[in-house]
């Protein structure tokens, strides 16, 4: 996974995840950075998990009794309302 430091700068791409790195939890799916570059991810299930840029888990939350999953998505933050059906 890559990102750019610096946006239109082609030359800022840098590398932050080696997806190849043997997580040791099937189904890892990887939704995002933290700032001290440890990796949140789901398990394919009900669970979050937060590894470090080595593989290492270093924690899990179940968030849901719920057998079948659930959805979560990664937002930024604002003050500005989003639109909805009472605007």
């Amino acid at each position: 996974m890559w990102v750019m430091k610096d946006y239109k700068l082609h030359s800022s791409w840098t590398k932050v995840l080696d997806l190849l790195i043997d997580y040791p939890t099937p189904n890892f799916f990887p939704i995002c950075f933290t700032k001290s570059g440890d990796i949140i991810g789901t398990d394919g299930g009900v669970g979050l998990i937060k590894y470090n840029d080595k593989g290492h888990r270093l924690e899990y939350r179940n968030h849901s009794n719920n057998p079948d999953g659930t959805q979560v998505a990664v937002y930024p933050e604002s003050l500005l309302s989003l639109p909805g059906d009472h605007e």
